[in-house]
Parts: structure tokens; C-alpha cells; sequence
């Protein structure tokens, strides 16, 4: 059965930046919020959320599939920013990930997932570090909130 649903949607980056001169460490925090509606679908126990998103400036737009399965978690952009992620606790996955200056080869070291369900939400955290060429360039974060529209 295909439900209306709502999602809250946080990602949070935490990079570091080394000063070579006093060997100390700044760290840079940023933070993205995002609010739209989507369809969510369940299937052979499998939860299907289909939304759009939209770019920082509202200019470009990508078509996202989240996948809940258990203690696993998938995530496919298509449009902007298009990749396609996949988080399994304790595990190293390898993607590529498109940005306006060509593609990027990214790592994804999931170091915990969180998944609650109810009968009217779901809510999934991803803690995971951002590798780009062999070395952990952020800790992250992701916070979904999938609630059902009455």
C-alpha cells in the first residue's frame, strides 16, 4: 500500500582541517536541512521512499529511492548530485558521486545505524566517515524522519 509521507531530512559533515605550522586541528561544521513530501511504499518487508530534493539554491532537482531493509540502508540520487549509497554497519562501501566538476570517487564507512519504525514514522541515523582518495575527509551524519500525511 502506497502512503503520502513527509520527511525531515538533516545531514551533518564535520571536517577537519590540519594547520601545519602549530599542528593543530580546526574542525568545520556544516549542516543541510531539508523538508519535502514523498511516497512510501513497503514490499517483501522492504521500505521504499521515493522524494524529490532540491539543490541550495532551489535551481536543480534530484529524484532519491531511499531503501530501509532490516540494518541496512540504500540511497539512489538521480539529477542532481546523482550517486548511489550504501550503508551497512561496520562495512566499507565504494561509489561515485556526482558534482559540477565531474565525478568523485567516494568511501562510506558506516560506523552506526540506527533504524525505529513505527505505525506512523520512521526514523533512521547514519553515522558514518566520508573517505575520498584513501582518507577520511568528515565524520557525518544523516537523520531521516518519515511521518505519513492524514
Amino acid at each position: 500500500m502506497k502512503k503520502d509521507v513527509r520527511l525531515l531530512i538533516k545531514g551533518t559533515h564535520i571536517s577537519f582541517n590540519n594547520v601545519e605550522n602549530d599542528n593543530e586541528q580546526f574542525e568545520n561544521i556544516d549542516e543541510i536541512f531539508t523538508e519535502t513530501t514523498g511516497i512510501y511504499n513497503v514490499k517483501d518487508g522492504k521500505h521504499y521512499i521515493r522524494y524529490e530534493e532540491k539543490s541550495e539554491d532551489g535551481m536543480q532537482t534530484s529524484r532519491n529511492l531511499l531503501k530501509i531493509d532490516g540494518e541496512n540502508v540504500e540511497l539512489i540520487k538521480k539529477g542532481y548530485g546523482a550517486t548511489h549509497l550504501y550503508f551497512t554497519e561496520g562495512e566499507t562501501n565504494y561509489t561515485y558521486y556526482q558534482t559540477v566538476m565531474g565525478k568523485l570517487f567516494v568511501g562510506v564507512n558506516s560506523k552506526k545505524i540506527v533504524i525505529e519504525e513505527s505505525e506512523e514514522k520512521i526514523a533512521v541515523r547514519i553515522e558514518y566517515e566520508l573517505i575520498m582518495n584513501e582518507e577520511k575527509v568528515s565524520d557525518s551524519i544523516i537523520e531521516v524522519k518519515i511521518r505519513t500525511l492524514f
